[in-house]
């Protein structure tokens, strides 16, 4: 049963993104650089209302400007943008992409997650993110290829959220090996009820997203 059409948020949001990955791809550095790569990227289609079209693009405006003053105050140590990585584990296989992946000067690699919504997760709540989790397993267990079989493994410096609609928008959190291997048990259990078929449900507020849970979801319909 096909979904319904993409929602003009995910449009938003990846639009964010391929301007993001363009500016640091290319070395640029002002902030009209944003602006001309965001008409470049931007796409009227897809929008019921011609006044969400219009909202969504000062919107976007508004978050390149406070990324732009962001890292006037914090420069960019880019090693990558974009980057995908997949690992095996002896549970699953997992897979993701980085948004931005930093190294310092010592070598120490962060990683940057861009987000385009108008909720903001606290500190705690970053402790307990399964994708942050994923994020320092990936770097603990598979490690960032240099090139010639180089590899830097590691715990991350830091993993960052960028809440790009707030005008102060970094959180930050740092994880020990402790909470890596709270997150590979966790890991691990999804991973067992998914080869079980044990889906229970979850209702939250997350379902907004669904397409389906009038269709299927015994908490709906």
């Amino acid at each position: 049963i096909p979904g319904a059409p993409e929602k003009s948020y995910f449009l938003l949001g990846k639009i964010i993104h391929k301007v993001l990955e363009k500016y640091h791809e290319r070395e640029y550095t002002s902030f009209n650089d944003l602006l001309v790569l965001l008409e470049d990227c931007w796409q009227d289609g897809g929008y019921q209302f011609d006044q969400e079209r219009q909202q969504n693009r000062i919107d976007a405006e508004e978050m390149l400007k406070n990324y732009w003053e962001f890292i006037q105050e914090k420069p960019v140590k880019k090693l990558f943008t974009e980057h995908w990585f997949n690992f095996d584990t002896e549970y699953a296989q997992l897979s993701g992409k980085c948004d931005r992946v930093d190294m310092d000067e010592d070598n120490n690699i962060s990683i940057v997650d861009y987000k385009t919504s108008k909720s903001v997760k606290s500190k705690g709540e970053l402790k307990k993110d399964i994708q942050m989790g994923i994020y320092a397993l990936f770097l603990f267990l598979k490690g960032i290829d240099l090139g010639d079989d180089n590899y830097i493994k590691s715990i991350p410096k830091k993993i960052t959220m960028l809440f790009l609609r707030e005008t102060d928008p970094e959180v930050t959190v740092v994880f020990t090996e402790n909470d890596i291997d709270k997150f590979k048990k966790e890991i691990q259990q999804v991973s067992e009820n998914i080869r079980n078929n044990n889906f229970l449900p979850s209702k939250g507020r997350h379902c907004a997203w669904c397409d389906y849970k009038e269709l299927i979801c015994p908490e709906f319909g």
